[in-house]
């Protein structure tokens, strides 16, 4: 049931929302009809929260936000014995946008206890994060992405569409893995690569140049790859 307080400080709350009393929200926070917000949170200026959005026990969302209907943030992870795990959470930044029916599970205690989620972030519809992913700034994770748990997420990395990610991997920042990517190791930084065996096809120039690489860095970046790829050298 609605808190006098958590109204008050808040923007637009329909009355169809369900929010626990100690719920956090900030100036300009709305939460759309039958959203549900659990013990715990607390949620920064100007987020926008859809109807039917389900967030968990604990998660810390940031400012600028936009949770689109039907996303479910900071649930329990599905690690054994996740759903009863009690001091866990999810942490978001700023500026991310959720898309529908992503889930983006909160940490398990095997590692620490934290999701974490940097800024300007773009998720799309049906990805999946799961517990203990460590995810940067400016990534895309582009629909039906799944990560698995422990995956750290480099900035401006985009993953394509269907990409699944095996547990522990790290995928390097501005990478991009095509859509239907099947990856069990690490990704390198940088490089784009491809489907089923992941297969590194060449450097991101556009990703590096949307991120404001210039030429000169661009070139560097390309030898280093030639130096791994083409030659046979090792990248340690």
């Amino acid at each position: 049931m609605f808190s006098e307080s958590v109204i008050s400080k808040a923007g637009m709350i329909h009355p169809s929302a369900q929010i626990a009393s100690d719920v956090k929200l900030s100036e300009g926070v709305e939460v759309g009809p039958f959203s549900v917000i659990h013990s715990g949170v607390k949620i920064g200026a100007r987020t926008r929260i859809g109807s039917h959005c389900v967030i968990g026990e604990g998660t810390h969302i940031g400012a600028d936000n936009l949770l689109h209907p039907f996303s479910s943030i900071g649930g329990a992870s599905q690690s054994r014995g996740g759903s009863e795990e009690t001091g866990a959470h999810l942490e978001m930044g700023d500026r991310n946008v959720i898309h529908e029916y992503c889930t983006l599970n909160r940490g398990s205690l095997a590692d620490g206890g934290v999701t974490r989620i940097g800024n300007d972030n773009l998720f799309m519809a049906y990805v999946h994060v799961a517990h203990d992913c460590r995810i940067g700034d400016h990534v895309v994770l582009v629909n039906h992405t799944t990560l698995g748990g422990h995956v750290q997420v480099n900035n401006g990395a985009v993953l394509g569409a269907f990409t699944a990610v095996r547990q522990f991997c790290r995928i390097g920042a501005y990478s991009f893995l095509t859509e239907s990517a099947a990856l069990s190791r690490d990704a390198m930084p940088y490089v784009c690569m491809r489907r089923i065996p992941p297969t590194v096809l060449g450097i991101n120039r556009v990703g590096l140049r949307r991120h404001g690489f210039d030429e000169d860095q661009i070139a560097m970046i390309s030898e280093a790859h030639r130096a791994v790829f083409r030659r046979n050298l090792s990248a340690k």
